[in-house]
């Protein structure tokens, strides 16, 4: 495990868990960067980012849900976390609330 996969995990573990370092670590984890890629990881460390406020974890969480590659597909729980993230002020969620069906 790389030096920054140990520091965003260690944020994530605290108590309270640092959001960003949930997010930060479920990014790492989604695309193998300084750790095994494994998106099942990814997707629990999205969960808890976004339920302890990361904007940026709803807006991941919900790019899951929305491509359905790590997790089952479920669009409207995508349109709930996107709608969550855009109004948290993460321009991304925004633009993939035009782009759902």
């Amino acid at each position: 495990m790389s030096e920054a996969a140990k520091f965003y995990e260690k944020a994530c573990m605290a108590e309270p868990p640092q959001e960003e370092g949930c997010n930060g670590a479920g990014m790492r984890y989604l695309h193998g960067e300084g750790v095994e890629k494994d998106r099942d990881r990814a997707i629990e460390l999205f969960e808890k980012a976004c339920e302890h406020g990361s904007m940026w974890g709803c807006n991941n969480l919900g790019v899951q849900y929305n491509e359905g590659t790590a997790i089952r597909q479920d669009k409207r729980r995508a349109r709930q976390l996107f709608e969550r993230a855009c109004q948290g002020g993460i321009e991304n969620a925004c633009e993939a609330l035009e782009g759902l069906d």
